[in-house]
C-alpha cells in the first residue's frame, strides 16, 4: 500500500471495516488538587485484573478551590 492509497471513502471503509478496524482513542486530563484527608488511594480487594492483581482505586473529591482550575 502506497501512501495516499487511503484516502476518502477508502480510509473510511478501512477504519470502520477494514484491516484498522480495531481502533481507539484515549483523551486524558491532568490537574492539580490540594491535598486534602477525603482523597484516598487504595488496593481494591473486589476488583482484580485478569493476572488477579487487585485493581488501584481512587477516590478525589473536587471542592473549591480545584473545581475553579
Amino acid at each position: 500500500m502506497r501512501n495516499g492509497d487511503n484516502i476518502g471513502q477508502r480510509l473510511k471503509d478501512n477504519l470502520l471495516n477494514g484491516e484498522w478496524s480495531e481502533w481507539r482513542v484515549h483523551s486524558h486530563i491532568m490537574a492539580e488538587t490540594i491535598p486534602k484527608q477525603e482523597n484516598k488511594v487504595w488496593l481494591d480487594v473486589q476488583k482484580k485484573d485478569k493476572w488477579g492483581i487487585p485493581l488501584l482505586h481512587i477516590a478525589v473529591e473536587l471542592v473549591e478551590p480545584d473545581a475553579s482550575m
